[in-house]
């Protein structure tokens, strides 16, 4: 298990950058082999958001990255100044129902002074797609990490999309997603323009799945001995320091 804080913030490590840039190849990999050539699986918000990987080490000491996804908390958009990725995808689309089920989410998780994260781009190696053991091991792995990094974080809703083409969003309701709601009534799926159309599920987590939970308390030992590249990036704090400078 890898945390890759925000690699921005963190760019003058060396390990980092050897990090992101492994990212960056699986993605590229993963979204080729599912996705029309065009679709793009990067972009500025990689540079931001904390990345959650699940890598095998090798016998020559290199690792290789297996699986990974990226949270982006809304603060941080709201920090560097940039539109926050759950809003940008269905304003671009022309699809002002999920933009408003989007706002309204947020709305409510801050009002209740919580913190709420878009968690998106989930994606795994192509070289592992028929070690099926491997596969289900790190769908196990992922559910526990995305427990941990979230609880450990104070974030408390997270949104994504789901797309029943792949059956992620089946995969992501066994974590605890629901399908978004808009004035209390399920939000319809819809084809997303960035996706080259692909219909998607807009999905909202507010409480943890009992296998979820299950899955965090099975492999706590291993989150415990995660390997943490980068500073931990806190916004709030970040700004307070800022004032004080001021």
């Amino acid at each position: 298990m890898v945390v890759l804080n925000c690699p921005y913030v963190n760019w003058k490590e060396q390990t980092v950058q050897e990090y992101f840039c492994k990212m960056i190849e699986l993605k590229i990999a993963g979204y080729s082999r599912k996705h029309y050539f065009g679709v793009l699986p990067i972009d500025q918000t990689d540079f931001l958001a904390n990345h959650l990987l699940v890598c095998r080490r090798e016998r020559d000491g290199r690792s290789t990255v297996l699986s990974g996804a990226k949270s982006l908390p809304y603060d941080f958009s709201k920090f560097f100044k940039t539109e926050f990725s759950a809003e940008v995808i269905f304003r671009r689309s022309n699809q002002p129902r999920h933009l408003e089920a989007v706002q309204q989410a947020m709305k409510e998780c801050l009002e209740r002074g919580n913190r709420i994260s878009y968690y998106s781009s989930w994606t795994q190696n192509p070289l592992i797609r028929n070690d099926y053991e491997t596969v289900a091991l790190i769908k196990e792995l992922f559910a526990a990490m995305t427990v941990h990094h979230h609880l450990e974080e104070g974030i408390t809703d997270l949104l994504g999309l789901g797309l029943p083409k792949f059956n992620t969003d089946r995969f992501f309701m066994n974590w605890g997603f629901e399908r978004a709601l808009l004035q209390r009534q399920p939000v319809e799926n819809v084809p997303l323009d960035f996706l080259a159309g692909i219909d998607c599920v807009l999905m909202h987590l507010m409480h943890y799945s009992d296998y979820a939970l299950e899955m965090s308390e099975k492999y706590k030992g291993m989150w415990e001995k995660r390997v943490v590249v980068g500073q931990r990036f806190n916004p709030e704090e970040l700004e307070k320091e800022i004032k004080k400078a001021a």
